[in-house]
């Protein structure tokens, strides 16, 4: 049996200049047996911890995260953009917690107590980083491609959200891009029309 430590889901299309120093505090970090980067660019060389899944082009970050969560070789997972940094010591209290928790819109202005609080509806910042454990996850339709993927998550599973934990970010630096705008307002019509 496997210990208890999270496989880490990172789409990138290395757009973030956050992303080099999540990687080394991903590697420090006691709790994370492997940091899986989907390579959405077909160019990334992987080291320490770092597993590459590459298709050699851009399958989006809803599809990446579910081939992440396929091939997860731990039973905890956490998927996560590119372009955050936060403390790593978030990992053991996140442990054996129960369904599957995002963040609280305060994590992007506040640090504190880390608590979790059950949630309904997705706020705003909610899908930046997403705790579970395997089994709790229910894979996103394949036509969703880059936004309503947490919607989805929190419509369909029992769902909470992390406070306390401080996040530092400039929010959706890839997917805010004007080349991602149309299949973002195309994902939306979807996600209302069939999975409300």
């Amino acid at each position: 049996m496997l210990e208890k430590k999270f496989s880490m889901v990172i789409p990138t299309l290395l757009k973030s200049p956050y992303l080099r120093k999540l990687l080394i505090d991903l590697e420090g970090c006691p709790e994370v047996g492997e940091v899986i980067i989907i390579d959405n660019v077909g160019i990334i060389k992987g080291e320490g911890k770092q597993r590459i899944l590459s298709e050699g082009r851009n399958i989006f970050v809803n599809p990446a995260w579910n081939w992440g969560v396929r091939e997860a070789k731990y039973d905890y997972i956490c998927l996560c953009n590119d372009d955050v940094n936060f403390d790593p010591k978030i990992f053991k209290f996140m442990l054996d917690k129960k369904g599957i928790t995002g963040l609280d819109t305060d994590c992007y202005y506040n640090a504190g107590k880390f608590e979790i609080e059950r949630v309904t509806e997705r706020n705003w910042g909610w899908g930046c980083l997403i705790f579970f454990h395997k089994k709790e996850y229910k894979e996103i339709p394949n036509d969703l491609l880059i936004a309503c993927g947490d919607d989805y998550l929190i419509k369909n599973c029992e769902t909470y959200k992390l406070k306390g934990l401080k996040v530092d970010t400039k929010i959706s630096t890839t997917s805010l891009l004007p080349e991602f705008l149309g299949i973002q307002k195309q994902d939306l019509e979807i996600y209302n029309k069939k999975y409300r």
